[in-house]
């Protein structure tokens, strides 16, 4: 049904409410799942996982206390949800961006939430997030009640940097993953070809606000290897979707569907590559309340993930929060409007709008 909803959905998106209205027929998820589930165990043996190139994984369990979990929860839920798609609801926090155009601008992005500032001081002690910069921060929100999921995706490579941070709140989840075997020109995953490693072996070994660091577009930056087909000029006519529509980076990034193709376009158009024994593969990663998880590496690069209708049975919330890829870094060519929005994210304001120190 392609029409935007009353819900929020739109296009092949569903959720029970519109699929109750329209007798919508649900196309969950847009891939077919492998039989086969492997659990990764964050304190356990996870040989066959890395065998299968999956790693990239850092959980760290009661990242905030009950009481602060409540309390957060409540200050969200004094600022405005906006409706999303597949039944999810959503506060953005960031800047603007035309993903044709590729450029981003600063905008009406005056900070994050006064209240979830207490989050972003506490990362800055985990030293996998050396140097790590909040520039967008997402609230989202699932519940049963709508069926809400969130399709196979990998987030952007243009605007948003190698690790990929959420806190889990509410109740416990799982993310899966499935091994990504589609183009390069999909997610603007080339991309990552021209930029240096961040994280090699849980180390952070590229910090851009730190003197010791160099970032340069033309010289050998040892670039994660990005292990994906070929792209092929049917990927690019058919398997892109973008739009000269300028649009709030959460809008699309945050939830990571306005800028999704269906993976069965690039099935038949030819863009995948070989499939091995991780092609035949659910890996799900449980995420207990209080959580924080990192992505970085393969785990962002190589697999999509998702959250599955089926394992949301309660409300959950969490927060994701972005950093810039390195040219919008100090150093890099887009350092320029990078900065203003670095600064921009220093602010942290209150409900009453006002700026907190």
């Amino acid at each position: 049904m392609n029409t935007t909803r009353e819900c929020g959905c739109k296009g092949h998106r569903s959720c029970l409410v519109c699929e109750a209205e329209y007798n919508i027929k649900p196309i969950l998820p847009s891939v077919q799942l492998p039989d086969k589930v492997l659990y990764y165990h964050h304190d356990g043996d996870n040989v066959e996982l890395e065998r299968l190139g999956f790693h990239g994984i850092k959980l760290i369990p009661d990242f905030i206390t009950e009481t602060e979990e409540t309390q957060l929860i409540k200050d969200l839920d004094t600022l405005p949800w906006d409706k999303s798609q597949s039944g999810r609801r959503k506060q953005n926090f960031g800047p603007r961006a035309n993903f044709k155009k590729r450029k981003a601008k600063l905008g009406s992005f005056a900070g994050f939430p006064a209240c979830t500032r207490f989050v972003q001081d506490r990362m800055e002690q985990v030293p996998l997030l050396a140097g790590y910069r909040t520039v967008e921060q997402c609230s989202i929100e699932y519940t049963p009640e709508t069926g809400a999921c969130i399709e196979p995706h990998i987030d952007d490579c243009w605007i948003w940097g190698e690790r990929i941070v959420q806190l889990n709140m509410v109740s416990e989840t799982y993310l899966s993953f499935v091994r990504y075997r589609g183009s390069s020109d999909k997610y603007n995953l080339k991309d990552v070809s021209t930029y240096p490693r961040i994280v090699d072996q849980e180390n952070v070994v590229f910090n851009p606000f730190n003197s010791n660091s160099n970032y340069d577009t033309n010289s050998e930056s040892n670039p994660f290897p990005v292990d994906v087909a070929n792209p092929s000029k049917t990927d690019t006519q058919n398997g892109v979707i973008s739009t000269d529509k300028e649009t709030h980076l959460g809008d699309k990034e945050c939830d990571n569907e306005e800028n999704q193709v269906i993976n069965d376009t690039i099935n038949q158009n030819g863009g995948n590559s070989t499939s091995d024994e991780s092609d035949d593969v659910l890996v799900k990663v449980c995420l207990p309340p209080r959580s924080l998880l990192i992505m970085y590496g393969s785990a962002r690069y190589n697999w999509e993930h998702m959250i599955l209708r089926e394992d949301i049975n309660t409300r959950r919330v969490i927060i994701a929060y972005r950093e810039f890829t390195p040219p919008y870094l100090p150093g890099g060519e887009l350092e320029g409007i990078g900065g203003d929005i670095l600064n921009a994210a220093t602010n942290f304001w209150t409900n009453e709008d006002t700026v907190a120190d």
